[in-house]
């Protein structure tokens, strides 16, 4: 890595980093090891590279231009070729032994200006080129299908990015220790289906939202040693599962989440933090988007009939519950 003052007010952080990857999968029965023997696994070595800039346009501005190349491995599970049943019992999984690393080149412009050190406004723009993206894919089996894995052949995301932090003294003096947080991330994602593909048109990356919303409240009082944060989180509805010939794709529906901290120093080199999560215990829910079913309905002269019409049934709905976590820190 280099980090440079390449002009007087440009500096540049810039490096490659090597990565191995070696996964392998071995599976028999062993009263038959070369009749029943599978294997699948992954040895690739890959050179990483980044570069960010940074301008300083005044004391109080910045501009930021970075690049970088990324990968994400699949995990044991998905390259392993065989039937299981999956962690919310709902679909059996099988592993593709084909699956691929997906490259993703990054490119990203931000804008920032600090009015003062703890508040800040800032825009971003992001673009980033999936090559072999790993997605979930439901094929046709059993009664409701199998889930699996497939690379399709590229996808693109472009997006925008607006965050803000401001104090809140500026409306009273008691509100000194008070601010507010905002970001909102704008996304728009295609993918290319191949050649192959079954269905035509374009569709969205899977777990790719068109928009994500994050508000928070922050108390911090430097004098007693505490803070406290309240958040709030919602997302746009995401493709999760792409369905594969008369299956329809399924989506996560949006959900409103409020998580709530407070941090309490007891000492220079202690500290007790409290966690709160999912207060409004809002559900997952996952349903079927644009799938084609028959409606009974009458027609004119009294008959009953079937005309086709769209439905969005609820697939999979569960509580993930409220969690709270108690910790201690001593940091020597």
């Amino acid at each position: 890595m280099l980090d440079a003052q390449v002009a007087k007010d440009v500096r540049m952080v810039g490096g490659v980093r090597a990565e191995s990857t070696n996964m392998s999968f071995e599976a028999y029965d062993p009263y038959d090891r070369e009749g029943t023997l599978i294997q699948s696994g992954i040895d690739s070595l890959d050179w990483l590279p980044a570069a960010s800039f940074v301008y300083s346009v005044t004391q109080k501005t910045n501009a930021r231009l970075g690049i970088s190349q990324t990968l994400a491995r699949p995990q044991l599970r998905e390259i392993a070729p065989f039937l299981s049943s999956s962690n919310t019992l709902d679909l059996p999984v099988q592993g593709n032994k084909d699956l691929k690393i997906t490259r993703i080149a990054n490119a990203d412009i931000r804008f920032e200006y600090f009015p003062t050190l703890k508040e800040v406004l800032a825009f971003s723009f992001f673009y980033k080129h999936f090559s072999e993206p790993i997605e979930e894919v439901i094929i046709p089996g059993g009664q409701s299908g199998i889930l699996t894995y497939q690379n399709a052949v590229s996808a693109e995301l472009i997006g925008l990015e607006l965050e803000g932090k401001k104090k809140l003294d500026f409306l009273h003096p008691v509100l000194a220790n008070f601010s507010v947080i905002s970001n909102l991330t704008l996304g728009r994602s295609r993918v290319d289906r191949g050649p192959a593909a079954v269905r035509l048109g374009s569709r969205p990356l899977t777990y790719q939202s068109p928009y994500v919303v994050n508000l928070a409240l922050d108390y911090g009082n430097d004098l007693s040693g505490t803070d406290v944060r309240l958040l709030y989180n919602v997302y746009g509805a995401r493709l999760t599962t792409v369905g594969q010939q008369y299956i329809p794709d399924v989506y996560e529906q949006p959900r409103n989440v409020l998580d709530a901290t407070v941090a309490q120093k007891l000492h220079e080199h202690f500290e007790v933090k409290m966690t709160a999560q999912n207060l409004l215990g809002a559900d997952v829910v996952f349903i079927h988007r644009d799938s084609q079913e028959y409606i009974p309905s009458q027609s004119s002269d009294g008959t009953r009939v079937l005309t086709p019409g769209r439905r969005d049934p609820v697939t999979r709905r569960y509580d993930p519950g409220r969690t709270v976590t108690l910790t201690a820190t001593y940091t020597y």
